[in-house]
């Protein structure tokens, strides 16, 4: 927390529940439900412990976990897989930009943060044909049917809103039903590689993951 709420809460915790979609080659994009092909959007999670230095800065140390999966009929090619990700980030509040005290109800109910940082991504990945009695892989690309495990370096960015549950005051930030915020989230871990879904495409870049998480936030301290 920034300003005024600074003097109650220096620190809080998180946990959060969402969706995590692959930016990768082995992609189509439609999000819409089917039972043929494994859906693009999948789960994920996270949990997170930040410590405000000062007003405005602060530091993150976050995990999270993942599913993936994506499917290209056009390569004749579908993955599926699981990775967790832990970071240690800048954290900055922006509520400070709008206005300096912090005193109006606004800046009292609402809370805009910022992260970035560096992390590392460990993920498990599984390639396979979707028809095994068609090839459709483009030339120039390089693939690893089966099982592959990766290990690389990651930068998060994210973007989270905290709206307090309960409208009292600052000063009544001592009870505990006043130190809940509803959280909502976006986040893009920008990946190292272009192996993420076991398929490296010449012409594209680097593969990447984004996430949109809701949960709360528990500011705790004295």
């Amino acid at each position: 927390m920034s300003s005024v709420a600074q003097r109650y809460f220096k620190n809080f915790i998180e946990v959060d529940a969402g969706i995590a979609i692959s930016l990768t080659d082995v992609k189509r994009y439609d999000f819409a439900p089917t039972t043929k092909i494994q859906n693009e959007i999948q789960p994920g999670a996270g949990a997170g412990i930040t410590f405000f230095t000062t007003e405005n800065i602060g530091i993150n140390f976050g995990f999270q976990y993942f599913s993936l999966a994506g499917v290209n009929p056009d390569l004749n090619l579908s993955f599926t897989g699981t990775a967790v990700s832990p970071s240690v980030n800048l954290v900055f509040t922006f509520n400070q930009m709008f206005e300096e005290n912090l005193r109006s109800p606004w800046n009292r109910r609402f809370k805009l943060f910022g992260k970035i940082g560096y992390g590392r991504f460990l993920s498990n990945s599984n390639l396979q044909s979707i028809n095994t009695d068609a090839s459709a892989i483009s030339p120039g690309s390089e693939y690893y049917l089966g099982d592959r495990s990766l290990s690389v370096g990651s930068i998060p960015l994210e973007i989270s809103f905290l709206y307090k549950l309960n409208k009292t005051h600052n000063q009544f930030y001592r009870r505990g039903k006043d130190r809940l915020y509803l959280v909502i989230s976006g986040k893009v871990n920008f990946l190292a590689t272009d192996e993420l879904d076991n398929y490296i495409d010449r012409g594209f870049s680097n593969d990447a993951l984004t996430c949109f998480s809701v949960g709360l936030a528990y500011f705790f301290g004295k």
